[in-house]
């Protein structure tokens, strides 16, 4: 694990694996006062952005800074330890794609493990299509439009 320290606040970063470039984009928002007083952490499958850094998070004080809300959206990473030695790695890419719905695309039935997720528990819970988010759930990318609000949320 690596830290920035900047101006205003830290960043860990979840791996010690990082481009030079993402590193300087993670000094520049540890620099800045918006993240004054904010948790920064960054996930392992950190890397450089257009607009900011992949893999980036923060808890929001006082001020939002619009361009880096909703970069990672999409992003996803999962680690599975794997029994065989020998991986058909384009095999396993066919399957995930044939099986795991991306984009806008959700299931049509509810993931096996859906039933262990408590929607009560979000504070959006009120504004959301419930249905739609349980088909969401153990996708990548699946986006819902709560109802009667004009945002949309992402679940990964």
């Amino acid at each position: 694990m690596q830290v920035i320290n900047g101006v205003y606040t830290s960043a860990n970063i979840f791996t010690d694996n990082v481009e030079t470039y993402a590193l300087a984009q993670i000094q520049l928002l540890c620099n800045q006062q918006a993240f004054q007083d904010c948790k920064i952490r960054v996930m392992p499958d950190v890397h450089p952005g257009r607009v900011g850094t992949i893999g980036f998070t923060s808890t929001i004080e006082e001020t939002i800074m619009p361009m880096v809300v909703g970069i990672d959206i999409g992003c996803g990473i999962t680690i599975a330890k794997l029994k065989q030695k020998k991986i058909e790695f384009q095999k396993l890419d066919t399957i995930i794609r044939e099986q795991v719905p991306s984009s806008f695309q959700i299931r049509k039935r509810p993931h096996r493990f859906s039933e262990t997720f408590d929607f009560s528990e979000l504070y959006c819970r009120k504004a959301l299509n419930e249905e739609k988010a349980d088909l969401s759930l153990g996708t990548l990318g699946c986006k819902f439009r709560p109802t009667g609000v004009n945002i949309s949320f992402e679940t990964v």
